[in-house]
């Protein structure tokens, strides 16, 4: 079986998906420390982002586990995200596989548009759809940041970015990105969100319509 998925793109845009898997082989043991909850539904919304981005644009390049977060942390160094020399192998195979369509999407369009797809338990009243995490401006300026914010809102979504919580962008978002060829994004998007099907295709059309309308600014730095 196949732990690790990825495909090339048709779009400088980069879809990761490191805690949304599911299966636990038993050949890998549990990790003893660190968070080890899943990101559930991100695998789901990622193909609901990759249809939509389809619709508007093009297909995105593609990277997911399948291996649950348990086993393997996919978001963190690898110290941090395993220890048995088994596991390790698939977590190179995972940042090796990014790499790979990062390297090749920037090579190819001049640009690439990394973004982290992970889910976040806060709801409520006030709590918004998405959280964007830029590593405090360091994967992605401000200015675009905030017109992307602007076009989820004239969508109707809910969305605000985080500079000192604990969304503001994880070992993904930092290593991937450099903040001019290769910008990252870590979303963190509600579970409300990633859970109800109808509201999750709604969320997916309202990002990647933005994307695509914004796309100028947000990838190509065109004022």
């Amino acid at each position: 079986m196949r732990y690790i998925i990825s495909q090339k793109g048709q779009i400088p845009v980069v879809l990761s998906v490191p805690h949304g898997g599911t299966e636990e082989p038993a050949f890998l043991p549990f990790r003893r420390e660190g968070n080890r909850m899943a990101d559930e539904f991100t695998q789901e919304l990622a193909m609901e982002i990759s249809n939509s981005l389809k619709g508007v644009w093009g297909e995105p390049y593609l990277v997911k586990a399948l291996i649950r977060r348990v086993k393997i942390d996919f978001n963190r160094s690898q110290p941090e995200a395993c220890e048995d020399p088994v596991s390790v192998k698939y977590y190179r195979e995972y940042h090796g596989d990014l790499r790979e369509c990062v390297d090749h999407c920037a090579e190819t369009y001049r640009r690439c548009l990394l973004l982290d797809i992970h889910g976040r338990r806060g709801a409520g009243p006030g709590a918004p759809q998405v959280v964007l995490g830029t590593a405090n401006y360091s994967s992605m300026d401000r200015e675009p940041v905030e017109l992307l914010l602007n076009l989820l809102g004239s969508r109707g979504c809910t969305a605000r970015h985080d500079t000192g919580g604990p969304y503001r962008g994880g070992f993904i978002t930092r290593q991937y990105s450099d903040g001019m060829v290769m910008k990252g994004l870590q979303l963190e998007v509600s579970r409300e969100v990633r859970q109800d099907g109808e509201v999750r295709k709604k969320f997916a059309a309202a990002l990647a319509e933005s994307l695509w309308q914004g796309r100028d600014k947000i990838i190509y730095d065109s004022r």
